[in-house]
């Protein structure tokens, strides 16, 4: 007899629960995408097509939405069901196979995939055949589920199982044959998918699974096509490609870990640009962890700039440090923003001495053999379990404890911290030093305000040595160790030849920019990396000096040193003529106009001065005097202004690799000896027909010829001889020469000094410059009967 007083009860589940197992948990649409992708990968496919229609086409936008239906296909070729599996599994909620499954690495497991095709869109065509099966086809209106009222239950809304004939089948799914496998065509998009949302997602199916070719690919196919981002086109119809990590492993600094698959040791090895620095082997001192690894790169510029490249995303955009479970990727870790290890937050406490988000990459996998990890079901996260913070504790207040009984932070930030104290105290990561001692960090703003105190340190490999020793003594007992002592003797070389790589990447992406047109990050840079060369120079005319002294001293010591000076002399050059805005090639060529002109206006003016206070004094003679002076002057000034015209050589480009002494052979023939007009007699010399290939600006060249070729004529010469032979180019004219008594040679080089009446004393200031900057010494003399000799001698 029933009881009166009890009343048999079973859970009743509302049309509603679709929303909340389906777009409530499910709520990101690359995370929709990634859990049909793991559906595929799960049905033993050994790939997914992802078909893209017209997905950047609003439906309810304009005329185009008539012409089009927006539709996602996902297309595997895996074990496919038949109409038992989809009545009985795929349509029971939450029930997942999967969960009960040890002899499989599974992607998921929470039985909620499914309703990710609710999440992209109200309507879902689902078409399956297993291999001895039906051709079989579903539809779903996923709306039918929605606005429900209290006697609505999920299970009174019909569906209809379909069996299709084998042609009827193969043409919705766009196939000549079909053996097994399953497509979902979804429809009806609820949101639209426009360029930077397609971008997103692909970076999210790059990063799906470190396992991409191993056995399972990601192909993409597009009818869509953005102007002006060819990438996007490109990978919108090809194959999804990750192989980032093996890219990046000879350009970078990186540690690699893991914990065995039985918990027992963690093995750990640290690469220095490819080499093994060392290796250890430690028992595992964590208690639930076990079947894990961990890669780590340090992004220095270089790399950065090479992740950049390959890439075609700043990795500041990329990511940072991944997770994956199982094979797959588990987001939001190593989004960009998202700082789930406190990276950031720890930098901020120490910007010189920790590594935040922007300077790691890399990932961490979990083969979770014991389920002691959990997915949170919206697919955001881990839960925080004790496993997990075993696994990623970085707050003081979550340290573990350890077999040991010590208490530590997370696996993940113990091997980080060896490679950051690696990069930071080994390799001396914040290389500029406070000489007075008196700062600890010091920023690259300090060397700016004041670059005679922050200088930059020299790499000790002993550092190198205590860091290594330090990082694998704490609270991991290591018993087996190996450090390779003669990749940290290379060390030093090795830095030094990465810092030049960056500083030529850096000189070279100035261009012909003057200073006052660089950003103000890279003025900043610039007056920083000078600072830094002119502290290198200095140690390289140390070494050189020092070198030369011993007299047993190796001849290759004496090449590499005094070839270190000249690369820093060279660099250093550079740069400083960028900075200083008379040095620069406009300022140049601007001197020779401003030099002339101002001529032409001092003879101008003196000659209207007298004939205004004296009209009678100032004779005929004297006014045609002034009037061809003015006219050769203007002459040079229009010659001077159009020499990219008239000579052979485009005096625009920035650089040549050229004979400079056929350059200004025809540069006198076809610029200076077809005017008259100069007033000086140019011969060219050159019967030894000799040659001198250079990297040199055309430009330079002509601005320093007509500095001589000015000087010259302004001495009163008739005549300017270029002479040359195998290591000099030597002007020789018939001037009134140089006055040595009155000025010692040195002097003449000096801002201020002026060689001729009406100069202003840079001339030969710049053209020493000019002279530097071909690899020649300029020299001064006069010439045994009468006038001068300038000479270029090449070393």
């Amino acid at each position: 007899m029933m009881n009166s007083n009890s009343l048999d009860a079973h859970f009743v589940a509302n049309a509603g629960v679709k929303d909340i197992v389906g777009r409530g948990l499910i709520y990101n649409d690359n995370v929709a995408m990634i859990e049909l992708v793991k559906n595929s990968k799960d049905a033993d496919s050994s790939k997914v097509i992802i078909e893209l229609s017209d997905v950047n086409i609003d439906p309810e936008g304009d005329i185009l939405s008539e012409l089009s239906t927006p539709e996602i296909s996902i297309k595997d070729f895996g074990i496919g069901m038949t109409k038992e599996d989809i009545q009985e599994k795929w349509l029971n909620i939450a029930y997942s196979e999967k969960k009960n499954a040890k002899n499989k690495e599974y992607a998921g497991n929470k039985g909620v995939g499914r309703f990710s095709c609710d999440r992209l869109g109200k309507e879902l065509t689902l078409y399956t055949k297993a291999l001895d099966g039906d051709f079989i086809k579903l539809y779903i209106d996923w709306t039918l589920y929605e606005d429900k009222g209290l006697n609505d239950e999920i299970s009174t809304i019909p569906l209809k199982i379909e069996i299709l004939s084998k042609q009827e089948f193969l043409t919705s799914v766009g196939e000549e044959e079909f053996s097994q496998g399953t497509v979902l065509k979804i429809s009806h998009l609820r949101s639209v998918w426009d360029e930077k949302k397609l971008t997103k997602l692909l970076s999210e199916l790059e990063k799906f699974s470190p396992a991409l070719d191993n056995g399972f690919e990601i192909h993409i196919k597009s009818n869509m096509y953005f102007e002006n981002n060819e990438p996007l086109n490109d990978k919108l119809n090809s194959k999804v490609d990750n192989g980032i990590l093996d890219k990046l492993r000879i350009k970078t600094t990186y540690i690699e870990s893991n914990i065995d698959d039985k918990g027992e040791f963690i093995n750990t090895v640290l690469y220095y640009q490819g080499e093994e620095l060392y290796r250890y082997t430690a028992k595992n001192p964590f208690k639930l962890l076990s079947g894990i690894s961990i890669e780590a790169h340090y992004l220095d510029t270089l790399s950065k700039s090479y992740f950049t490249k390959n890439v075609g995303i700043n990795p500041n955009k990329y990511g940072s440090m991944f997770l994956f479970y199982n094979g797959f990727r588990i987001s939001p870790y190593g989004n960009e923003k998202n700082d789930w290890l406190n990276l950031d937050q720890r930098k901020t406490q120490g910007v010189s001495r920790n590594l935040g988000t922007r300077d790691i990459f890399g990932k961490i996998t979990i083969q979770d053999n014991r389920d002691l990890f959990s997915v949170i079901t919206s697919r955001e996260g881990l839960v925080h379990n004790s496993a997990y913070y075993e696994l990623a504790a970085s707050d003081e207040e979550e340290k573990v404890v350890l077999k040991n009984s010590h208490k530590e932070y997370g696996y993940i930030l113990v091997i980080l911290r060896q490679l950051e104290a690696f990069v930071v105290d080994g390799l001396e990561w914040n290389r500029l030093v406070d000489t007075l001692d008196q700062k600890k960090a010091v920023s690259a703003q300090d060397a700016v305000r004041d670059p005679n105190r922050y200088i930059l340190k020299e790499l000790s490999t002993d550092k190198v040595k205590n860091s290594i020793e330090k990082m694998v003594s704490s609270n991991i007992n290591v018993i087996d160790y190996d450090l390779n002592h003669e990749l940290i003797l290379k060390l030093k070389a090795i830095n030094e030849t990465k810092y030049n790589e960056y500083l030529d990447e850096f000189v070279e992406s100035l261009g012909n920019d003057s200073f006052a047109d660089l950003t103000k990050h890279k003025k900043t840079q610039t007056k920083k990396i000078i600072q830094e060369l002119k502290v290198k120079k200095d140690i390289a005319v140390e070494q050189k000096i020092e070198a030369e002294k011993i007299a047993d001293v190796a001849v290759k010591e004496k090449i590499v040193t005094a070839e270190r000076l000249k690369s820093e002399e060279k660099r250093s050059v550079f740069l400083e003529r960028l900075v200083d805005p008379e040095k620069t090639l406009d300022a140049l060529i601007t001197h020779v106009i401003q030099q002339i002109s101002g001529g032409i206006e001092k003879d101008a003016r003196s000659i209207l001065n007298a004939y205004y206070e004296s009209p009678d004094l100032v004779s005929k003679e004297e006014l045609i005097e002034v009037i061809e002076h003015a006219v050769l002057d203007i002459a040079t000034i229009k010659e001077t202004a159009n020499m990219a015209t008239k000579a052979d050589f485009n005096i625009k480009v920035s650089s040549v690799k050229q004979d400079i002494i056929f350059f200004i052979e025809s540069y006198i023939d076809k610029v200076v000896s077809r005017s008259s007009k100069w007033g000086v007699k140019i011969s060219f010399e050159n019967t030894g027909g000799y040659e001198r290939i250079i990297n040199f600006k055309p430009a330079e060249a002509c601005v320093l010829f007509v500095n001589i070729l000015e000087n010259s004529r302004r001495a009163g010469a008739k005549s300017l001889k270029v002479l040359c032979d195998e290591s000099s180019i030597k002007f020789i004219d018939d001037g009134k020469g140089f006055d040595f008594e009155r000025l010692d040679r040195e002097a003449y080089f000096k801002k201020g000094i002026t060689t001729t009446t009406g100069g202003s004393g840079l001339g030969l200031y710049h053209c020493r410059d000019i002279a530097k900057s071909l690899g020649a010494e300029l020299t001064i003399d006069n010439n045994n009967k009468s006038g001068a000799v300038v000479a270029l001698e090449f070393k």
